[in-house]
């Protein structure tokens, strides 16, 4: 663990910023505890040798460029069955071609050791990326990867069979007027177990305030099912959910902003019977994006049915830095 951190601060601080034309660095440090005693604590350092979003442009921004990335990463944490550590090293290789389009990809090596048998497990990762905007009224991101799933919470089954998925998402955002923007994503996922997860989410959000005060609410809808149900980990059959939405960052006084966001829904697992739930979340924000920008981010997620309750807590700390 000691030389794997080591690594990334050699690599990062030494040899790639030598590569440097407008570059970013971006830390996060997150923890998430569930009620069935799932804990993931996690470290993530990502640095690109230029600054870029494709939907969001930096002042200044390139209208073409190369981009090198360096992403490290490291996992900790624990279920009912096992304790766990993984470390993920990756490079990545992207072009900007235009203000309308790019593309990344990044290959690497993740390591997954768990304490239930006592071994290390190894696989290459890696993903592609399609990044499109032809005007200001839709966003466009086509996306493929592979990659263990313990770190998205499949647990405990995803670290006790060392799960892996090759994964495709899509993301649409038409913005068919001004202050209407219509967010679709979707997802197909199939595990090294042979199960599938498909996943589709949709909103309507009208924007209240899109000015230095950005209010946006709606209505929102998910569809998720899985070809098995596992023991394992949660894959319904089925489960629908369908509430309302609102999004809002505020300013409070100079660089200093709170985001807030929440989803209610009512929603139906399977054939089970109907239950209520929502999604919280509240940052608080100090900084500009394009020079230092720090963020604490709290998230609520909980679930009432048939009268059980499931709920998790998560807390996210990220800096980001042209470093």
């Amino acid at each position: 663990m000691k030389s794997f951190a080591l690594l990334l601060l050699v690599l990062v601080f030494v040899t790639l910023p030598a590569l440097a034309d407008h570059p970013l660095t971006h830390v996060e440090l997150g923890g998430v505890a569930s009620s069935d005693d799932i804990h993931d604590r996690s470290l993530v350092v990502t640095w690109r040798n230029h600054r870029r979003d494709l939907f969001w442009p930096y002042p200044g921004e390139a209208a073409t460029a190369w981009d090198f990335t360096f992403c490290g990463e490291l996992h900790q944490g624990d279920n009912l069955q096992n304790h766990y550590q993984g470390q993920r090293l990756a490079i990545g290789l992207g072009r900007k071609f235009s203000t309308h389009w790019l593309l990344d990809a990044a290959v690497g090596s993740h390591r997954l050791a768990e304490s239930f048998s006592g071994t290390d497990h190894y696989i290459p990762t890696g993903d592609v990326s399609f990044f499109y905007t032809p005007a200001t009224e839709l966003n466009a991101t086509v996306r493929y990867g592979h990659d263990f799933v313990y770190q998205d919470l499949i647990q405990p089954g995803g670290v006790a069979g060392h799960l892996s998925a090759d994964s495709a998402w899509l993301d649409l955002v038409p913005r068919p007027l001004d202050a209407w923007r219509i967010p679709i994503r979707s997802s197909y996922r199939h595990f090294s177990d042979a199960n599938n997860r498909r996943d589709i989410d949709a909103s309507i959000m009208y924007g209240l305030a899109t000015g230095e005060v950005w209010l946006w609410a709606g209505v929102g809808a998910e569809y998720l099912s899985f070809t098995t149900t596992q023991t394992g980990y949660w894959s319904p059959s089925r489960f629908l959910a369908a509430g309302p939405r609102l999004e809002a960052v505020v300013p409070i006084y100079g660089s200093f902003r709170i985001g807030l966001g929440a989803n209610g829904s009512r929603f139906q697992e399977s054939q089970f019977a109907w239950g209520w739930g929502y999604y919280a979340t509240g940052r608080l924000e100090l900084g500009e994006r394009d020079g230092w920008l720090g963020s604490l981010a709290y998230t609520r997620i909980r679930a009432s049915q048939n009268g059980t309750q499931w709920f998790s807590n998560g807390l996210v700390l990220s800096l980001s830095a042209r470093l």
